[in-house]
């Protein structure tokens, strides 16, 4: 048997030059780039783990924003595991998650995330197993003190599964649910 690899299938994956600019600044720990605002159609798995790694050494961001309407599970979960150690996040907002699986992923991932004071989910699908990890965010969490819903549909269950968790919440200050 013989196999061949040139030096070209050995090279790191392709990384567009807007994400070569956030990885630099995550890794410098850049004191502007307190928001980190990632608002793509498209995020791969080689690109969600290049971020996830530039990000897990960064103590200058505080607020973590996602819109991505295609966030492949791979790199949803690079990322979501990361959110989870970082203790300089205080706020997060997911937008666009259609996927319920990715959901899913980063609301299990930000249950275990302690530090986080405002958490808002926009235009997502949540259906009733991403809503129990919602409602033990909105439950458990000992900083969160807001919780915004905006434009989410919230299907099966998931309504009664959260309504019971936000009664239980002791910490919970500001609910917003719109539409």
């Amino acid at each position: 048997m013989f196999a061949w690899l040139s030096q070209t299938t050995l090279m790191r994956p392709d990384i567009p030059d807007w994400l070569e600019e956030i990885g630099d600044k995550l890794s410098n720990n850049d004191p502007l780039l307190t928001t980190l605002e990632l608002t793509h159609q498209r995020i791969d798995d080689t690109q969600g783990r290049f971020l996830a790694d530039k990000l897990k050494d960064n103590t200058s961001v505080k607020f973590f924003l996602l819109s991505c309407y295609n966030l492949v599970d791979d790199g949803a979960l690079a990322l979501a595991t990361v959110l989870e150690t970082c203790q300089h996040i205080r706020r997060v907002q997911l937008r666009d998650l259609r996927n319920s699986r990715e959901a899913m992923i980063f609301f299990k991932a930000l249950s275990g995330m302690k530090h986080l004071e405002e958490l808002s989910i926009r235009h997502s699908q949540i259906d009733n197993n991403s809503a129990k990890y919602l409602g033990l965010i909105a439950e458990s969490h000992p900083n969160l003190q807001e919780l915004r819903l905006v434009d989410s549909q919230l299907g099966g269950s998931s309504l009664s599964t959260l309504s019971r968790a936000l009664q239980s919440s002791q910490k919970l200050r500001r609910l917003y649910m719109i539409n």
